[in-house]
């Protein structure tokens, strides 16, 4: 006879909303394999169709979606008296300077790519069991809170980065290197400013990368010169640091003529970490965790690009645990 959890979870219905399709066939494997009925939607508009036909348990929410984006969908399913949604929300998104725009808003979770599978899993079970209250404060990454019951003083929770050895995914050894994982199609943007001492071609116009974003839904374009050896990533942090967005029914944009009266070079981040194809997976995914970063470009010895390894890379390998 199943437990009063399995019970829950197996009548839980989760809706992810996210324009990467990788990331939203990878999420719904994992939680199908949890136990949950997964409903996916690319954009803030086709959610709210979707709202009509269901009443979803949880909702995990995109911020940068085409059409309508993550806070306009936050917007409309908020009441109107008391400002919460109707349904709890766990925002996840690899642009953490979205934290700042949830930080007063009753959501019930926030946690940026690329996301700890356990902790994510741990959250939403705390909600489709009733044990957090209705009117969470929002909690981040690692920091979530629940109305259980605390630990006893010796029974001090755990640290992740503690955990037994038994418990460590033996698919997730030291034997995987970048290489094994990384993307070796990558899409770049180019420079050659009197900065660089590069003469020969004109670099991209800001608005072209921001189209390069949009089309390939990225978030991260590696910026090289005409030898392709890297010299900088621009990112949608990069760009909020220079530009306010616009904002309409549809969610936000750049408007292109602000974009193009700023240099590609002052924009990017100049002389990013990078790691190297030889490198194991574990070093890059301790960088990605500790600064934040949704990519890290791969370079050879000549410094030269040959990839990039991406959230989604590492969700790959992460999806191999559950299996």
């Amino acid at each position: 006879m199943p437990g009063l959890a399995e019970g829950i979870m197996s009548q839980s219905k989760i809706l992810v909303i996210d324009d990467e399709e990788d990331f939203l066939c990878l999420v719904e494997e994992i939680l199908s394999g949890e136990g949950y009925e997964v409903v996916t939607a690319v954009n803030g508009k086709e959610a709210l169709k979707t709202l009509e036909k269901i009443k979803p348990d949880v909702i995990i929410l995109d911020i940068a979606m085409p059409k309508m984006g993550g806070i306009a969908f936050y917007h409309s399913i908020a009441s109107r008296v008391d400002g919460k949604p109707r349904y709890p929300i766990i925002v996840m998104t690899g642009r953490n300077e979205f934290r700042n725009l949830f930080h007063d808003l009753p959501v019930s979770g926030f946690m940026t790519k690329p996301f700890k599978v356990p902790e994510l899993l741990e959250l939403i079970r705390s909600i489709t069991e009733k044990k957090t209250v209705s009117h969470l404060q929002p909690s981040f990454a690692g920091e979530h809170e629940t109305a259980e019951t605390p630990p006893k003083p010796h029974e001090e929770a755990m640290p992740a980065s503690h955990l037994p050895p038994s418990l460590v995914p033996h698919h997730f050894t030291k034997s995987i290197l970048v290489q094994d994982v990384m993307s070796r199609r990558v899409i770049t943007a180019r420079a050659a400013s009197s900065t660089l001492g590069m003469h020969e071609q004109i670099s991209d116009k800001l608005s072209a990368v921001v189209e390069k974003l949009r089309e390939y839904h990225i978030r991260h374009i590696p910026v090289v010169d005409n030898r392709f050896k890297l010299v900088g990533l621009v990112s949608e942090d990069n760009l909020l640091r220079h530009i306010t967005p616009k904002r309409t029914e549809e969610g936000y944009y750049f408007e292109e003529t602000e974009l193009d009266s700023l240099i590609l070079e002052h924009v990017m981040t100049p002389n990013p970490v990078t790691v190297r194809p030889e490198d194991p997976l574990y070093k890059a995914v301790s960088i990605m965790a500790r600064e934040k970063y949704g990519a890290l470009p791969v370079v050879d010895s000549d410094n030269t690009l040959v990839g990039i390894l991406s959230q989604i890379d590492i969700l790959k390998v992460m999806r191999i645990w559950l299996e």
